[in-house]
């Protein structure tokens, strides 16, 4: 149950409700959103909404326990995939 609370809040804090597909920006402002999961990985939001995915299929999986927006700082890589995730102010 504590896992479906989690998931429900990541869902809340970026703007969607449950099941919907998991942004990369803000809806307001277009700020850069990473994920992070349980293995504390940083990841994009392709990423984030595959191991979401997988979970909900059963599959062995990363799960995505937190969002942030990332407002400074040097570009972060993907964890999973390597794609850049840029900070939204340089």
């Amino acid at each position: 149950m504590k896992d479906q609370s989690n998931k429900d809040s990541v869902y809340k804090k970026v703007g969607v409700s449950p099941g919907e597909k998991l942004p990369a920006y803000t809806q307001i402002g277009c700020y850069n959103i990473l994920y992070i999961t349980n293995r504390n990985s940083v990841i994009c939001s392709d990423c984030a909404n595959d191991c979401v995915s997988k979970t909900a299929k059963g599959e062995l999986s990363d799960i995505v326990i937190d969002a942030d927006v990332y407002l400074e700082g040097h570009n972060v890589y993907c964890e999973h995939c390597g794609m850049i995730i840029e900070s939204s102010y340089d």
